[in-house]
């Protein structure tokens, strides 16, 4: 038995050895400006029991087929399993900060396989410095010159590059670049860049001047159509090829991606055969994720919704509503984003186009629901399906606080609640009598009536003025307390009175005198007062009750514009 064991243990040794549960661990950047988002993806085989993300050694998520899990508010994980070769497992750095600079893993729970990516902090160069420093500079005709470029502190290193403006200051299209004449190097986070030029008469009057990029964006591409820069709109014929060539700087260098009716590609040059003018409507339309009908969801909780449909030609375009709880009535809905507030994939080569939006919670929208709208110029879609959403939190404070049907030795107590948080609500009530000290007080009775709310007060002392103040809660939390509210208990054996009861009373007491002097007449006076009092009103006791729902969470991806930093200076040449 001993060997058998030893055996399969060899054997699970060799199989981990042979077999690389992790294909590839990569991420949308490796010097992370702080305050921004990062994005991992790992790929692992299908077969994988599960993931886990780590950071210097410390565990951050993990997926398995089991339960998926997150230690820490700072990061969100995700997978995609639509592949039928490998799963996506994401991890997403919401707000990246300086601890959180360090070594991340991608590990296969079960044979430990891993692949490990360093991030590092970002810091962007804020000036380079030209020498020599005067301006113009005289130079002598084929004659060799060195000119240098140094950065500021940065990291990542700059990247410089040396360029002749060709006498047009205000066009960057005919700039002539010189940075094959150049050498650099790095040094304690500086860049240093040293050019070797050799003018000629035709350079008199140019500017010479290097501009540095540490990665703090890619620049805008520039694209080329027959060789001509692209400005306007590009005009083919039904049946011609099209070739584009665009390029962009950025460090690390950027890569492009191409989107067009019919597909995506990626790199430098877009090749097309024979143009089409076909268009295919879209179809399909539907929240993918979450899969539930309903979501719960505290109050400022982040959603991230999925919506994806077959593709159309043109490509679609989306936009997300909520329905205002009127599922009958489309023109009261909310339009709450569209293309330019979501992350929109064209996974062409998937037959589908995707689109996530990021939603954040608020009482006010709990009961309505979240659906999606893909359109292009053929058609429009609405999903299918929709997300009921129920937003549940800590209540609001009680107000319009009334104190009704005032006794010797009880009070019934009536106030309103903008926002009751969704779940089962309990009350709290705090009374300061004759010592001028808040004591607890027992409700005997409370009614819930959505958010019409009443209480009975019971055990009062007769003859006494009392100070009220009243608190909700839920299982997440209590309220903010009540604004104050002022009654006076009536005598032992004083009757049932509304608030303000002594007054009535006299009312009474003086229609009983003038009684005696009208007769009869006095009488009708009290009955008809007897007839304006409100009769006690029923309400019906209902509960909100939910439960914790998990949240899905998907991904999306942060651009960040260009930045960089520039010196010049005009070179005069003599000749000799």
């Amino acid at each position: 038995m001993e060997y058998l064991i030893y055996a399969w243990n060899f054997f699970y040794c060799i199989n981990a050895v042979i077999s690389s549960d992790i294909i590839s661990f990569e991420v949308n950047t490796t010097s992370v400006k702080e305050g921004s988002a990062v994005l991992f993806k790992c790929l692992s085989q299908k077969q994988t029991y599960g993931i886990e993300f780590l950071r210097d050694s410390s565990y951050l998520g993990l997926y398995s087929i089991l339960n998926c899990l997150v230690i820490s508010t700072d990061y969100i994980t995700s997978k995609n399993t639509s592949s039928d070769s490998y799963n996506e497992n994401y991890l997403t750095i919401k707000r990246f900060i300086q601890t959180m600079a360090g070594l991340y893993t991608c590990r296969s729970i079960e044979t430990g396989d891993s692949k490990m990516i360093n991030l590092t902090i970002a810091a962007p160069i804020t000036y380079v410095n030209l020498n020599p420093t005067n301006n113009p500079v005289s130079v002598i005709e084929n004659t060799s010159y060195q000119f240098e470029c140094e950065t500021s502190i940065g990291s990542p290193y700059a990247t410089v590059r040396w360029f002749k403006d060709n006498r047009t200051i205000d066009n960057i299209a005919d700039d002539i670049e010189l940075t094959p004449l150049s050498t650099s190097s790095q040094l304690n986070e500086v860049t240093r860049s040293v050019l070797q030029f050799q003018p000629t008469k035709h350079d008199h009057g140019m500017r010479l001047f290097c501009l540095a990029n540490n990665g703090d964006g890619p620049s805008t591409p520039t694209c080329q159509f027959n060789s001509s820069m692209v400005n306007e709109s590009i005009y083919i014929r039904e049946g011609q090829d099209l070739t584009i060539l665009c390029s962009a700087d950025g460090n690390p260098p950027p890569f492009l991606t191409w989107t067009y009716p019919g597909g995506t590609y990626s790199g430098p040059t877009l090749r097309l055969s024979k143009i089409a003018t076909d268009t295919i409507p879209i179809d399909a339309v539907f929240i993918s994720s979450p899969t539930k009908d309903v979501v719960v969801l505290q109050d400022n909780e982040e959603l991230i919704v999925k919506c994806e449909c077959l593709d159309g030609i043109p490509k679609a375009t989306f936009e997300w509503f909520l329905d205002n709880a009127t599922n009958d009535n489309k023109t009261d809905d909310k339009l709450i984003a569209n293309d330019i507030d979501v992350s929109v994939e064209n996974q062409f080569q998937n037959g589908i186009t995707v689109s996530f939006f990021t939603y954040k919670a608020k009482p006010s929208e709990s009961g309505t629901r979240i659906y999606c709208l893909a359109r292009n110029v053929v058609n429009e879609v609405r999903s299918s399906n929709s997300l009921l959403l129920a937003i549940i939190g800590i209540p609001g404070p009680p107000y319009n606080i009334q104190v009704k049907d005032v006794t010797h030795d009880a009070a019934t107590l009536k106030w309103n609640q903008l926002y009751t948080g969704g779940l089962e609500l309990s009350v709290a009530m705090e009374l300061q009598g004759n010592t001028n000290e808040w004591e607890k007080h027992e409700v005997s009775e409370f009614v819930n009536n959505n958010t019409n709310m009443r209480a009975s007060l019971n055990n009062l002392k007769a003859s006494t003025s009392y100070v009220l103040r009243v608190t909700v809660y839920n299982v997440l939390g209590r309220s903010n307390t009540s604004d104050e509210m002022n009654f006076q208990t009536l005598e032992q054996n004083g009757g049932v009175s509304s608030f303000g009861s002594a007054a009535l009373l006299g009312g009474i007491s003086g229609a009983f005198v003038l009684g005696v002097a009208l007769g009869f007449g006095a009488a009708c006076l009290i009955v008809k007062v007897r007839r304006g009092r409100a009769s006690k009103q029923v309400f019906e006791t209902t509960t909100a009750e939910a439960k914790r729902g998990e949240k899905d969470s998907t991904y999306s991806e942060l651009d960040v514009p260009t930045m960089g930093t520039s010196t010049s200076y005009e070179m005069i040449t003599h000749n000799m």
